[in-house]
């Protein structure tokens, strides 16, 4: 089924398959980006002791949301935790020491 006003000269990927024109311009974007794999997100799961209400909640996402490279964070009071999503492994250190320098003690639940 067509839609109205396309027509099969006009169309810029002709009878090759998207996937295919997916990959060229993800290429092409991580060679802009500085290179395949460099900004290639790491997912850390910790264990956060010592919150008590919601302004311990927004205190630690706050803090995290700071730390160079973190592109993600959730921390839940319910389940004493904080998921925080960085663009390098190399951000561990940086990530358990903005907890812990807000007072909380901090275990590493899940590696990447």
């Amino acid at each position: 089924m067509r839609t109205r006003g396309h027509r099969e000269s006009a169309c810029a990927l002709g009878d090759e398959p998207l996937v295919k024109h997916v990959s060229i311009l993800l290429a092409a974007l991580l060679t802009a980006c500085g290179g395949e794999g460099s900004a290639t997100p790491v997912s850390f799961s910790y264990q956060v002791e010592g919150m008590h209400c919601n302004g311990c909640v927004e205190a630690i996402t706050a803090e995290l949301r700071e730390v160079p490279g973190v592109t993600s964070v959730a921390v839940s009071l319910e389940g004493r935790s904080a998921l925080v999503v960085a663009d390098s492994a190399a951000r561990e250190a940086a990530i358990e020491s903005a907890i812990t320098g807000l007072g909380y003690k901090v275990a590493l639940r899940q590696k990447p």
